[in-house]
């Protein structure tokens, strides 16, 4: 995909294409320069094509790890999907989810840039612990965490993916 609007709009909410490159080889240590609030016109516009792009999933609910940034993000893709957004973070240990997923859900489960595998599981475990279904993974950027753990019948959908030979 990566087209020039869209990495131009990338870089408008602070990620510059070097970085987006070399989030592909990165630990988990890394941390992704995606500010939605530097440019809320980008981040609409990044938002609403990440919807376009999920919408074929036929999700009803949109999960997230609560963090400021992924909150704008799911905000505006339940907006487009006509969906609801839940939001999970945690509390002396446990996952805390607010509101509940409910049994029979199709869930999408939205972060700008996936770099934490160990979240990623949480979020799909607590979607199949409440007896719904991950219907696809989407991210913003693609990272080896979102090719990855996917899982399932999921699909991982992203709008950047960076380039084979930055591997």
């Amino acid at each position: 995909m990566n087209d020039p609007r869209l990495v131009q709009l990338l870089a408008a909410c602070g990620m510059a294409e070097s970085e987006l490159e070399s989030l592909l080889t990165s630990s988990e240590d890394a941390s992704p320069r995606y500010r939605a609030l530097q440019n809320p016109k980008a981040a609409d516009e990044l938002a609403c094509a990440l919807a376009v792009e999920a919408a074929r999933s036929t999700p009803n609910r949109v999960l997230i790890w609560a963090g400021v940034d992924d909150t704008l993000l799911a905000f505006v893709v339940a907006r487009e999907l006509e969906c609801e957004v839940s939001v999970v973070w945690q509390s002396e240990g446990l996952l805390c989810c607010d509101p509940e997923i409910a049994v029979g859900d199709r869930v999408l489960i939205v972060s700008a840039c996936f770099i934490e595998t160990s979240r990623l599981e949480a979020l799909r475990s607590l979607v199949a612990l409440r007896g719904a279904a991950v219907a696809a993974v989407a991210s913003l950027i693609e990272t080896e965490v979102l090719r990855d753990g996917a899982g399932g019948e999921a699909q991982p959908l992203s709008l950047f993916r960076p380039r084979p030979d930055a591997r």
